[in-house]
């Protein structure tokens, strides 16, 4: 018995010795690059991707505050939907302070103009509210 598993032992390392060296003389077959992995689901509390630019509706809801913030604030100068009352029309594309732009009525609405009649809006509204005001001015047709 002893010469039984002593063959058997010999033809399983010889077996498995012959395999290994067979594989040694091969050449390595081209392999694929690993397809990239799929991106990992996240729920939307752990999701991290930057917020998207903001849509047209985002925009409207923006002139909207503005329209809000006017009817509180400016109305009683520049009249519903600014076809002027004490104040200036404002629905108009050519104002005093020139050619109705985001950039003009922003600064013409932070700083004012006393000698127009106009007050100055920074130490009272934000940079937000003003800006949102200026956009519903430039948005007045």
């Amino acid at each position: 018995m002893k010469s039984f598993k002593t063959s058997l032992i010999t033809v399983l390392l010889v077996g498995t010795m012959a395999t290994v060296l067979a594989g040694c003389g091969e050449t390595a077959k081209p392999t694929q690059p690993a397809a990239a992995p799929a991106p990992a689901q996240t729920s939307p509390a752990q999701n991290t991707t930057p917020a998207p630019t903001p849509t047209p509706a985002a925009t409207t809801v923006a002139k909207a505050s503005g329209k809000d913030i006017f009817t509180t604030n400016c109305v009683s100068c520049h009249g519903a939907n600014g076809i002027g009352a004490t104040g200036p029309a404002l629905n108009k594309a050519v104002l005093s302070i020139g050619v109705k732009t985001s950039v003009n009525t922003l600064a013409f609405i932070k700083e004012g103009k006393l000698d127009k009649g106009m007050p100055a809006w920074q130490n009272v509204l934000s940079d937000d509210d003003i800006k949102a005001v200026s956009d519903y001015v430039v948005s007045l047709k």
